[in-house]
C-alpha cells in the first residue's frame, strides 16, 4: 500500500505514491550518522521540511503537486544558523538521481578565490557555455548573504550577484538547476542583491523554510 508522507499530507487526504516515506526518512538518518556521526537524527520540529525535500529529490510528482514543489526549479533552503540546512543537502545527494546531482559551494569560498583569481571564478560557476564548468553544471551555494565582499585589483564585484544573475539564464535556456542555502530572509537578500535578482530568484527557486523552533544542532 502506499504510504502517506507523514507531516505532509494532511489527515483524510490521501496522494498517491510509490515511495515508503516511512523508510526515506530511516535512510536520510542513517545516511546523516553515516557522514556526521551517531548524534545525527532528525528531530520532529523538521520532519515536515525533510518530508518535502524527500518528495523534491525523489521528484515524487503526484506529492509534489499537491504541495506545490515545482521540479523544474532549484531549492532555496532558509533556516536560522545552525538548524541543518547545508548538512540535510549533503545528505540529500544520496537521494538525488543523475538528473538532479550537483556540487556544493561555500559562498564565503568563493568570493575568496575570486578576490585572489579574478573574473574567471564568477565564469567557471555560471553556466555560461565555453566556460569551463566543472564536473556538474549544478550547484548548491551554501551560506548565501555570509560572503565577503568582492573586490579584484580594486574592481569591486557583487560576486554571488553575478553569478546567479547568469544562472537565471542557463536556468531559463537550458533548464540548469541552482540551489541556495541562507539564513537571510527575503527582505535582507533583496538589500544585499537587489530587487531585480529577488525577482529572478522567485523564478529560479522552490522556498523551502526550516521552522524558527528549529533547534542549534551544533550545540
Amino acid at each position: 500500500m502506499a504510504k502517506q508522507p507523514p507531516g505532509s499530507i494532511p489527515a483524510g487526504n490521501v496522494t498517491v505514491t510509490r515511495y515508503d516515506y516511512v523508510q526515506l526518512l530511516q535512510m536520510v538518518g542513517e545516511k546523516g550518522q553515516a557522514l556526521y556521526g551517531p548524534q545525527y537524527t532528525i528531530h520532529d520540529v523538521d520532519r515536515a521540511l525533510v518530508t518535502r525535500l524527500i518528495t523534491y529529490f525523489t521528484a515524487d510528482e503526484h506529492v509534489a503537486a499537491r504541495e506545490g514543489i515545482q521540479l523544474h526549479k532549484g531549492l532555496l533552503l532558509c533556516g536560522p544558523v545552525g538548524c541543518g540546512k547545508s548538512s540535510l543537502l549533503n545528505i540529500m545527494r544520496s537521494l538525488s538521481g543523475e538528473t538532479k546531482t550537483y556540487g556544493i559551494v561555500s559562498c564565503r569560498n568563493l568570493v575568496t578565490h575570486f578576490n585572489e583569481a579574478g573574473f574567471g571564478v564568477i565564469h567557471r560557476y555560471s553556466c555560461l557555455p565555453g566556460a569551463g564548468a566543472l564536473a556538474t553544471d549544478a550547484y548548491c551555494f551554501d551560506d548565501l548573504g555570509l560572503e565577503p565582499p568582492g573586490s579584484f585589483y580594486k574592481n569591486d564585484c557583487n560576486v554571488m550577484a553575478e553569478i546567479l544573475f547568469n544562472r537565471y539564464e542557463a536556468f531559463v535556456h537550458r533548464g540548469i538547476l541552482t540551489h541556495v542555502t541562507t539564513n537571510l530572509g527575503a527582505p535582507e537578500l533583496e538589500s544585499m542583491y537587489g530587487h531585480r535578482l529577488r525577482s529572478r530568484m522567485r523564478e529560479m527557486f522552490n522556498l523551502l523554510a526550516f521552522d524558527e523552533q528549529s533547534p542549534d544542532k551544533r550545540r
